[in-house]
Protein backbone atom coordinates (compact mmCIF):
# COMPACT_ATOMS: atom_id res chain seq x y z
CA UNK A 1 0.00 0.00 0.00
CA UNK A 2 3.13 2.37 -0.12
CA UNK A 3 2.01 4.29 -3.19
CA UNK A 4 -1.67 4.64 -1.90
CA UNK A 5 -3.20 8.01 -1.14
CA UNK A 6 -3.02 6.92 2.44
CA UNK A 7 0.17 6.67 2.32
CA UNK A 8 0.41 10.77 1.82
CA UNK A 9 -2.68 11.33 4.19
CA UNK A 10 -5.54 10.41 6.54
CA UNK A 11 -7.31 12.81 4.69
CA UNK A 12 -9.28 11.39 0.83
CA UNK A 13 -10.06 15.01 0.57
CA UNK A 14 -6.64 16.14 0.89
CA UNK A 15 -5.74 18.91 -1.37
CA UNK A 16 -2.63 17.16 -2.15
CA UNK A 17 -4.40 13.73 -2.31
CA UNK A 18 -6.76 14.47 -5.15
CA UNK A 19 -3.65 16.01 -7.02
CA UNK A 20 -1.53 13.02 -7.03
CA UNK A 21 -4.47 10.98 -7.95
CA UNK A 22 -5.89 13.43 -10.74
CA UNK A 23 -2.31 13.00 -12.32
CA UNK A 24 -2.09 9.10 -11.95
CA UNK A 25 -5.70 9.16 -13.70
CA UNK A 26 -4.23 11.58 -16.27
CA UNK A 27 -0.82 10.05 -17.32
CA UNK A 28 -2.90 6.89 -18.05
CA UNK A 29 -5.95 8.43 -20.36
CA UNK A 30 -6.33 8.45 -24.20
CA UNK A 31 -8.91 10.27 -24.92
CA UNK A 32 -8.92 8.58 -28.41
CA UNK A 33 -11.38 6.03 -28.50
CA UNK A 34 -10.30 2.41 -30.18
CA UNK A 35 -12.36 -0.88 -31.56
CA UNK A 36 -12.75 -3.34 -28.97
CA UNK A 37 -11.70 -6.31 -30.84
CA UNK A 38 -8.99 -5.02 -33.00
CA UNK A 39 -7.32 -3.08 -29.84
CA UNK A 40 -7.17 -6.83 -27.71
CA UNK A 41 -6.38 -8.99 -30.61
CA UNK A 42 -3.05 -6.95 -30.95
CA UNK A 43 -2.61 -6.58 -27.26
CA UNK A 44 -2.84 -10.41 -26.95
CA UNK A 45 -0.85 -11.64 -30.13
CA UNK A 46 1.34 -14.38 -29.67
CA UNK A 47 0.90 -14.04 -25.76
CA UNK A 48 -0.63 -16.57 -23.59
CA UNK A 49 -3.96 -15.54 -22.72
CA UNK A 50 -6.59 -16.30 -19.94
CA UNK A 51 -10.10 -15.08 -21.17
CA UNK A 52 -12.57 -14.66 -18.05
CA UNK A 53 -16.39 -14.75 -18.84
CA UNK A 54 -15.82 -16.24 -22.12
CA UNK A 55 -19.38 -17.90 -23.01
CA UNK A 56 -20.51 -13.89 -23.31
CA UNK A 57 -24.18 -14.95 -21.31
CA UNK A 58 -24.20 -18.14 -23.88
CA UNK A 59 -22.66 -20.38 -26.02
CA UNK A 60 -24.71 -19.37 -28.71
CA UNK A 61 -22.46 -15.93 -28.91
CA UNK A 62 -20.09 -18.27 -30.77
CA UNK A 63 -21.83 -17.42 -33.75
CA UNK A 64 -21.59 -13.94 -34.02
CA UNK A 65 -18.67 -12.34 -35.65
CA UNK A 66 -17.75 -9.91 -32.66
CA UNK A 67 -17.33 -12.93 -30.64
CA UNK A 68 -14.27 -12.05 -28.12
CA UNK A 69 -13.33 -15.22 -27.10
CA UNK A 70 -13.24 -16.42 -31.51
CA UNK A 71 -10.59 -13.49 -31.87
CA UNK A 72 -8.40 -14.13 -28.68
CA UNK A 73 -7.66 -17.99 -29.83
CA UNK A 74 -7.47 -17.17 -33.08
CA UNK A 75 -4.49 -13.97 -32.19
CA UNK A 76 -3.06 -15.57 -29.07
CA UNK A 77 -0.04 -18.21 -28.86
CA UNK A 78 -2.47 -19.93 -26.08
CA UNK A 79 -5.88 -19.03 -24.86
CA UNK A 80 -7.49 -20.52 -22.53
CA UNK A 81 -11.51 -19.49 -21.60
CA UNK A 82 -12.73 -19.48 -17.98
CA UNK A 83 -16.53 -19.61 -17.16
CA UNK A 84 -19.60 -20.12 -14.50
CA UNK A 85 -21.90 -21.63 -17.00
CA UNK A 86 -21.14 -24.70 -16.79
CA UNK A 87 -23.38 -26.16 -20.24
CA UNK A 88 -22.22 -23.52 -22.00
CA UNK A 89 -19.04 -24.31 -21.68
CA UNK A 90 -19.35 -27.58 -22.36
CA UNK A 91 -20.87 -26.88 -25.44
CA UNK A 92 -17.67 -24.60 -26.60
CA UNK A 93 -15.42 -27.56 -25.91
CA UNK A 94 -17.76 -29.38 -28.06
CA UNK A 95 -16.88 -26.54 -30.89
CA UNK A 96 -13.23 -27.39 -29.87
CA UNK A 97 -12.46 -24.39 -28.02
CA UNK A 98 -9.80 -24.72 -24.78
CA UNK A 99 -12.64 -23.53 -22.24
CA UNK A 100 -13.25 -24.84 -18.63
CA UNK A 101 -15.69 -24.04 -15.91
CA UNK A 102 -13.88 -22.08 -12.84
CA UNK A 103 -15.07 -18.89 -10.56
CA UNK A 104 -12.29 -16.70 -10.11
CA UNK A 105 -14.18 -15.30 -7.39
CA UNK A 106 -12.88 -18.04 -5.43
CA UNK A 107 -9.55 -18.86 -6.47
CA UNK A 108 -6.84 -18.38 -9.12
CA UNK A 109 -5.91 -21.00 -11.68
CA UNK A 110 -2.47 -22.09 -10.22
CA UNK A 111 -1.24 -21.00 -13.78
CA UNK A 112 0.69 -17.27 -14.97
CA UNK A 113 -1.01 -15.57 -18.13
CA UNK A 114 0.71 -12.65 -20.46
CA UNK A 115 -2.71 -10.78 -20.44
CA UNK A 116 -5.70 -12.09 -18.93
CA UNK A 117 -8.72 -10.20 -20.48
CA UNK A 118 -11.79 -9.62 -19.01
CA UNK A 119 -14.75 -8.42 -21.38
CA UNK A 120 -17.77 -6.62 -20.14
CA UNK A 121 -17.40 -8.76 -16.78
CA UNK A 122 -16.76 -7.03 -13.69
CA UNK A 123 -20.43 -4.97 -13.65
CA UNK A 124 -21.53 -8.39 -12.98
CA UNK A 125 -19.19 -9.44 -9.95
CA UNK A 126 -20.35 -8.29 -6.73
CA UNK A 127 -16.64 -9.03 -4.53
CA UNK A 128 -15.17 -7.35 -7.16
CA UNK A 129 -11.69 -6.82 -4.97
CA UNK A 130 -11.15 -10.89 -3.96
CA UNK A 131 -11.68 -11.29 -8.25
CA UNK A 132 -9.26 -8.65 -8.58
CA UNK A 133 -6.80 -10.52 -6.01
CA UNK A 134 -6.98 -13.65 -8.12
CA UNK A 135 -6.21 -12.30 -11.22
CA UNK A 136 -3.32 -10.54 -9.69
CA UNK A 137 -2.31 -13.96 -8.65
CA UNK A 138 -2.88 -15.46 -12.39
CA UNK A 139 -0.72 -12.74 -13.94
CA UNK A 140 2.83 -13.18 -14.88
CA UNK A 141 5.53 -10.47 -13.24
CA UNK A 142 4.86 -8.22 -16.54
CA UNK A 143 1.57 -9.16 -17.49
CA UNK A 144 -1.49 -6.94 -18.17
CA UNK A 145 -4.89 -7.24 -17.30
CA UNK A 146 -7.21 -5.85 -20.09
CA UNK A 147 -10.85 -4.52 -18.26
CA UNK A 148 -14.16 -3.74 -20.62
CA UNK A 149 -16.74 -2.53 -18.36
CA UNK A 150 -19.56 0.55 -18.92
CA UNK A 151 -18.83 3.56 -18.86
CA UNK A 152 -21.57 5.59 -15.92
CA UNK A 153 -21.15 8.93 -17.48
CA UNK A 154 -22.16 7.70 -21.68
CA UNK A 155 -24.23 11.01 -22.39
CA UNK A 156 -27.19 8.14 -23.34
CA UNK A 157 -26.96 7.00 -19.54
CA UNK A 158 -27.05 10.46 -18.14
CA UNK A 159 -29.49 11.81 -20.14
CA UNK A 160 -31.97 8.34 -19.09
CA UNK A 161 -31.48 8.61 -15.33
CA UNK A 162 -32.38 13.01 -15.94
CA UNK A 163 -35.84 11.51 -17.35
CA UNK A 164 -38.86 9.79 -14.87
CA UNK A 165 -38.65 6.11 -16.21
CA UNK A 166 -38.75 2.45 -14.52
CA UNK A 167 -36.54 1.02 -16.90
CA UNK A 168 -32.82 0.09 -16.38
CA UNK A 169 -29.93 1.48 -18.14
CA UNK A 170 -27.95 -1.40 -18.88
CA UNK A 171 -28.01 -5.14 -18.19
CA UNK A 172 -30.65 -5.87 -15.30
CA UNK A 173 -27.76 -8.29 -13.76
CA UNK A 174 -25.37 -5.53 -13.62
CA UNK A 175 -24.39 -4.81 -9.88
CA UNK A 176 -22.19 -1.85 -10.26
CA UNK A 177 -20.75 0.78 -12.33
CA UNK A 178 -16.64 2.04 -12.52
CA UNK A 179 -15.07 4.40 -13.94
CA UNK A 180 -11.49 5.79 -14.14
CA UNK A 181 -11.20 6.89 -10.48
CA UNK A 182 -13.04 3.82 -8.87
CA UNK A 183 -11.05 1.96 -10.73
CA UNK A 184 -7.62 3.09 -10.20
CA UNK A 185 -8.76 3.48 -6.16
CA UNK A 186 -9.38 -0.72 -6.43
CA UNK A 187 -6.18 -1.31 -8.31
CA UNK A 188 -4.09 0.62 -5.90
CA UNK A 189 -5.94 -1.38 -2.35
CA UNK A 190 -4.80 -4.54 -4.37
CA UNK A 191 -1.14 -3.62 -5.53
CA UNK A 192 -1.96 -2.82 -8.67
CA UNK A 193 -2.01 0.05 -11.24
CA UNK A 194 -3.88 1.39 -14.10
CA UNK A 195 -1.88 2.29 -16.96
CA UNK A 196 -4.21 2.98 -19.40
CA UNK A 197 -7.64 3.88 -20.15
CA UNK A 198 -9.23 4.10 -23.74
CA UNK A 199 -13.07 4.73 -24.76
CA UNK A 200 -14.06 1.78 -27.03
CA UNK A 201 -16.14 2.71 -30.36
CA UNK A 202 -19.48 1.01 -29.90
CA UNK A 203 -19.92 -2.76 -31.63
CA UNK A 204 -22.75 -3.29 -33.71
CA UNK A 205 -24.98 -4.84 -31.37
CA UNK A 206 -24.57 -2.23 -29.14
CA UNK A 207 -25.62 0.69 -31.44
CA UNK A 208 -28.44 3.29 -31.43
CA UNK A 209 -30.42 5.20 -34.24
CA UNK A 210 -28.37 6.50 -36.83
CA UNK A 211 -28.97 9.71 -35.43
CA UNK A 212 -27.91 9.08 -32.45
CA UNK A 213 -25.00 6.78 -33.44
CA UNK A 214 -23.78 9.88 -35.02
CA UNK A 215 -23.82 12.17 -32.44
CA UNK A 216 -21.94 10.07 -30.36
CA UNK A 217 -19.43 9.74 -32.92
CA UNK A 218 -18.91 13.64 -33.23
CA UNK A 219 -18.18 13.67 -29.41
CA UNK A 220 -16.01 10.55 -29.80
CA UNK A 221 -13.94 12.61 -32.09
CA UNK A 222 -13.60 15.49 -29.99
CA UNK A 223 -15.04 17.85 -31.77
CA UNK A 224 -17.26 19.43 -28.77
CA UNK A 225 -14.85 21.85 -27.20
CA UNK A 226 -14.91 20.82 -23.30
CA UNK A 227 -16.76 17.85 -23.59
CA UNK A 228 -14.90 14.33 -22.79
CA UNK A 229 -14.78 11.87 -26.02
CA UNK A 230 -15.61 9.33 -23.36
CA UNK A 231 -19.01 10.36 -22.94
CA UNK A 232 -19.75 9.47 -26.55
CA UNK A 233 -18.58 5.66 -25.29
CA UNK A 234 -20.81 2.75 -24.09
CA UNK A 235 -18.05 1.10 -22.24
CA UNK A 236 -14.18 1.93 -21.40
CA UNK A 237 -11.24 0.07 -21.88
CA UNK A 238 -8.50 -0.19 -18.07
CA UNK A 239 -5.10 -2.09 -18.47
CA UNK A 240 -3.84 -3.02 -15.00
CA UNK A 241 -0.27 -3.98 -14.32
CA UNK A 242 1.73 -4.93 -10.81
CA UNK A 243 2.30 -2.24 -9.01
CA UNK A 244 5.66 -0.98 -9.11
CA UNK A 245 5.37 2.64 -9.26
CA UNK A 246 8.38 3.88 -7.19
Amino acid sequence: MGNHWSSISSDPNDIEVRKVRAERISRAIDWSPVDRIDFIRRAVRGKRVLDIGCVAHFSASEKDDIWLHKHLAESASYCLGVDILEGDVQNLKAEGYNVICHNLIEGPLGDLFDIIVCGEVIEHIENFGGFLENCKASLADAGLLVVTTPYPWFLGSVIRNLIKHPFATGSVDHVSWQEPATLVELAERHGMKVTKVVGLIPEKNQRGSSATELFYDVVRKGWLPRVSTFCGCRSLLYLLEHDDIT
